[in-house]
């Protein structure tokens, strides 16, 4: 069957204590207190869900929890204001049909919201909010130790220990090391984790060294573009017997440069290295 024009979905809003709310979607010359919603504005596979979830955007509705200020906004639709059966979110529904819900302004939809804390929701007697989590938190963590020494062979405290006695023992989960795993992906996550600065500072003229060797004594640091797999078991720093080896070392840039008249490099625009034509 073929159709011209918009199909709209009617509706109305109330409360915890069955007050109707005001719609900013009402038709005009109609009820102010009944909204519509154009189909078409609805993204496929239309469920109940995805219909609650776009007039509560085009009213400017919250809808879910806001963990930054500890609130829980509900919502649910309803057949008929009294009814304590409601629509399944999951459940699909053919907004298109002549018989879907809320097809006339006389038999509107009504979509019930209510607030409430977030601590009165969860029923907790001591509530915390969630802490930030890696996307990987639910790996077992797969560790690599590591220590830290400078130019003159000498071991620097850490600022994470492994432990409180091992001032000079880290380590790192290699879960939460981004890939592709690379030698120098683990020596950053290691820089960032001890909060070391790597590369060059160009507004304090400074160079910062890092080198990742497999002993003190050893001439051959590991190249930091070669590929690792840091979750097997052979893998660097796999036990705190054997720990990988970061070097860090200090020089001003001029110094590093070994130029007499060396400049700083000057600021330029992210598109420099474009072809600039001239004006006729």
């Amino acid at each position: 069957m073929s159709r011209h024009g918009p199909v709209f979905v009617y509706y109305k809003m109330f409360d915890d204590d069955k007050k109707e709310m005001l719609s900013i979607r009402s038709p005009a010359t109609r009820d102010g207190y009944i909204g519509r919603v154009d189909v078409s504005r609805i993204p496929a596979p239309h469920t109940v869900g995805a219909l609650v979830q776009r007039i509560c955007r085009q009213e400017n509705r919250r809808c879910g929890i806001d963990w930054e200020n500890a609130d829980a906004y509900g919502t649910s639709l309803l057949r008929t204001v009294d009814s304590s059966d409601e629509y399944n979110l999951q459940d699909a529904v053919d907004l298109l049909g002549d018989s879907r819900p809320g097809s006339t302004p006389q038999a509107p939809v009504l979509l019930k919201i209510w607030y409430e804390e977030l601590q009165a929701v969860l029923i907790y007697p001591e509530w915390d909010a969630p802490k930030e989590r890696n996307v990987n938190s639910h790996k077992s963590p797969v560790f690599i130790y590591y220590k830290v020494y400078d130019e003159k062979k000498e071991m620097l405290p850490l600022r994470s220990p492994v432990e409180t006695g091992t001032p000079y023992l880290g380590r790192v989960d290699a879960c939460q090391i981004p890939t592709p795993h690379m030698i120098g992906s683990l020596a950053k996550e290691i820089s960032n984790q001890e909060n070391r600065p790597i590369g060059i500072d160009w507004d304090h003229d400074s160079a910062y060294g890092t080198m990742l060797l497999k002993t003190f004594d050893s001439p051959m640091a590991y190249d930091l573009e070669d590929a690792v797999d840091l979750l097997a078991a052979d893998r660097p720093g796999s036990t705190p017997q054997e720990p990988v080896l970061l070097k860090v070392w200090y020089e001003e840039v001029q110094a590093l440069m070994g130029n007499e008249g060396w400049e700083r490099p000057a600021v330029r625009l992210v598109d420099s290295h474009r072809n600039v034509r001239s004006r006729p």
